[in-house]
């Protein structure tokens, strides 16, 4: 039986609440500003500028007609996708992901936003990825996607359960001078994905973002928030994942990114995750919630690992918070088992444990 592992700290616990199966509805928020979805600024819903830049797509149609007016959209190697960990490939190949420049305190101020589709932290280029990807890629911003208090709001699902929440950290080619010149590039991005969950404790590294998300409540708002480490967002260790080939989870849906998804999860309060999706708000005041793509097929590509699978018969046990329990299955979900292609993908879920050190398997 297969089992996520989280970290063993306040940046890692058990398994999000379960949840109804969410509906995309209008325009989902995957993927905005930068991030793997960094996608474009339009001046017009339906027709995009020359020029893509880090900032977020202005969705304002439903997702059926993406492909209508950016084909990229309905071509065969979207994100997000459903990993199926029996399906995915060891590949000895997949060093560590590390990091450099990613504690930003020496930075007079960080930008954070609220574009209408999720929160934006802009980061410095001088956050670097330069092990464990191609090349070296350089940071360009922050974002997340969640669900609500019902219903979980991961984009990727792992063997068709989703997750509380998800983190993705976009970056782009050190190749390119800029975002907008590697957004198109195949292989231009890189997006550093990790599933958030409900822990018992508060996360202190989250709290330093999500302690401002008051002063960006309103779609368009934007506020300098004091530079903290970033380091911290991200799962305490990185040599665990999955790696594939895929796109931008909104328009333009450029199929340019390398995504790597963490095996690690972090944890947060549930206070914190109730911060998080009931305090922004989208375009005519509504709150804003469920801001992620569905599942895409894999059309033969394949997801890679950077550690081998193992599986136990080993059961939870029962003396657990009553508000810890297994993700939500998607049925929705298409794995493609078996299929080959040239897609890649790093780090499938194992073995979950958090401060308790106890272990939840997906079911």
């Amino acid at each position: 039986m297969t089992m996520l592992v989280p970290a063993p700290s306040d940046a890692a616990q058990p398994f999000p609440s379960a949840g109804s199966r969410p509906a995309p509805g209008k325009g989902p928020c995957p993927d905005p500003p930068g991030s793997a979805a960094g996608a474009e600024d339009m001046t017009t819903p339906r027709r995009p500028r020359e020029r893509i830049t880090a900032a977020g797509p202005d969705l304002q149609m439903d997702e059926s007609e993406w492909k209508v007016h950016f084909p990229d959209c309905g071509s065969s190697e979207q994100s997000p996708i459903n990993v199926e960990t029996s399906a995915v490939l060891y590949d000895a190949s997949l060093k560590p992901i590390r990091l450099s420049g990613y504690s930003v305190m020496s930075a007079a101020s960080l930008k954070l936003k609220n574009n209408g589709h999720t929160v934006v932290l802009d980061l410095p280029d001088s956050l670097l990825v330069f092990e464990g990807l191609p090349q070296t890629f350089r940071a360009a911003q922050l974002h997340f996607h969640w669900g609500s208090t019902d219903s979980p709001g991961s984009e990727h699902t792992v063997n068709g359960q989703r997750f509380r929440g998800e983190i993705h950290v976009v970056h782009y080619s050190a190749e390119y001078d800029s975002f907008s010149d590697a957004v198109r590039r195949p292989g231009g991005l890189a997006v550093l994905a990790a599933f958030i969950q409900e822990g018992l404790e508060e996360n202190t590294n989250y709290e330093q973002l999500l302690s401002y998300l008051d002063n960006v409540t309103l779609e368009g708002k934007s506020a300098e928030i004091p530079p903290f480490d970033v380091r911290g967002l991200l799962p305490r260790t990185l040599d665990r994942y999955y790696r594939y080939n895929g796109s931008l989870t909104t328009p333009p849906c450029f199929q340019s990114v390398n995504w790597t998804i963490f095996n690690q999860t972090i944890s947060l309060s549930e206070k914190q995750l109730s911060t998080l999706e009931d305090t922004l708000h989208s375009d005519h005041d509504h709150v804003l919630q469920m801001n992620f793509r569905l599942p895409q097929s894999l059309n033969g590509r394949l997801v890679l690992s950077s550690f081998r699978e193992s599986v136990t018969g080993r059961r939870a046990p029962p003396a657990a918070p009553a508000t810890v329990t297994a993700p939500h299955k998607d049925p929705s979900n298409d794995s493609d088992r078996g299929n080959k292609a040239r897609g890649v993908i790093q780090g499938a879920p194992h073995h979950l444990t958090y401060p308790l050190y106890r272990e939840l398997p997906i079911t």
